[in-house]
């Protein structure tokens, strides 16, 4: 069921790539466990953030409960496109 909605995902939007991420038993980090698109499986590995004050951006906006997207009407911000070099987002 999940996999189906991530290519529902990935195939109704403009998305490249799509993942499913959740904290772990304990509570402590936020890791992807599965995703579609290209370049997926280099990308899975890279998100595994601690859920706290250094879990950085990925933690702070899953902290909102807010849906989250990428700009495309406009420019990344210096912050926005360190993170998503390290990343690896075009």
């Amino acid at each position: 069921m999940l996999l189906q909605a991530l290519e529902a995902i990935v195939r109704g939007g403009p998305f490249g790539r799509v993942m499913a991420c959740f904290l772990t038993a304990d509570r402590l980090s936020l890791v992807a466990r599965t995703g579609l698109g290209d370049g997926i499986e280099q990308l899975i590995p890279q998100f595994a953030f601690p859920v706290s004050v250094r879990g950085g951006p990925i933690v702070a906006l899953t902290q909102q409960r807010q849906a989250v997207y990428l700009p495309s009407d406009r420019s990344f911000s210096t912050l926005e496109m360190r993170w998503g070099q390290q990343m690896g987002i075009p």
